[in-house]
C-alpha cells in the first residue's frame, strides 16, 4: 500500500513539474525566431565573448521566444514601442504557471538585450528615434523587474513555510542537535577569553563561536 502511495506521489510531482511546459507549449510560448538571425547572432556573440555569460545559449533562446511573441513574422526592434504587449507577455508566462524566478530570468534577459542594442551596437547612428525608444524602455523594465522580484520573495517564503509544516520534517529537538554536540567545545573556547587565562583565540575558534 505504501509503495502504491509513493508511486502516486511521484506521478503527481512529475505532473506538476511538467504542467508549466504543457501550458507554455499550448500557448505557443516556446516558439522562437531563428537564432541565426543577425540581431540574435550578434547578441549571442556579445554574451559569449564580450561579457562571458556561461548560459548564453539559453539566454538567446529566451529572447528569441519573447521577440517571436512580439512579432511572429520577423525579428524587429520596434517591440520597445509596445509596452502593453510586453506586459501581456509576462501575464501569459504567469498564466502558464511558470515560476516567478523563471519569469524574472526572462525579464533580465530582455533587459540585457536592450542594453546590448542601446550601448554596444550602431543603433543610434542608424536610427536615433528607435534608439530613443530603447532608452525609454529602460524605465519600464525595472518596474517589471521589481514586481517579479516581489513575487519571487513571496514564492520563496511560501516554499519555506510549506517545508516547515510538512510531516516528518525536523523537530525543534532535531534542530538543537548541533548545539548539543558543540556545547563542550563552545564552553572551552569561551573559557579562554577570561582575563586570568590571557589566551589569544585562533581564527578557527572565533569562527566556531560565531557559527
Amino acid at each position: 500500500m505504501l509503495t502504491v502511495l509513493a508511486a502516486q506521489a511521484r506521478c503527481l510531482d512529475v505532473k506538476w513539474k511538467t504542467m508549466p511546459k504543457k501550458l507554455m507549449a499550448e500557448k505557443g510560448l516556446y516558439k522562437k525566431h531563428s537564432l541565426e538571425h543577425p540581431l540574435l547572432k550578434g547578441f549571442s556573440t556579445y554574451l559569449k565573448v564580450d561579457i562571458d555569460r556561461s548560459n548564453h545559449k539559453q539566454e538567446v533562446q529566451n529572447v528569441a521566444r519573447f521577440l517571436y511573441y512580439m512579432n511572429p513574422r520577423e525579428v524587429f526592434l520596434e517591440f520597445v514601442r509596445n509596452k502593453e504587449k510586453t506586459r501581456k507577455y509576462l501575464r501569459e508566462l504567469d498564466d502558464a504557471k511558470l515560476k516567478h524566478q523563471t519569469q524574472l530570468t526572462y525579464i533580465k534577459n530582455v533587459k540585457r538585450f536592450l542594453k546590448y542594442h542601446t550601448y554596444t551596437t550602431d543603433l543610434r547612428l542608424q536610427n536615433e528615434t528607435l534608439w530613443s525608444s530603447f532608452t525609454t524602455a529602460f524605465t519600464l523594465i525595472p518596474a517589471l523587474q521589481n514586481s517579479s522580484s516581489k513575487k519571487v520573495s513571496k514564492e520563496i517564503t511560501k516554499k519555506k513555510y510549506n517545508m516547515l509544516i510538512e510531516e516528518n520534517k525536523l523537530t525543534p529537538k532535531d534542530c538543537l542537535a548541533v548545539l548539543r554536540a558543540s556545547k563542550k567545545d563552545f564552553l572551552i573556547i569561551l573559557g579562554k577569553v577570561y582575563p586570568e587565562q590571557s589566551t589569544t583565540l585562533h581564527v578557527a575558534e572565533c569562527a566556531f563561536v560565531l557559527y
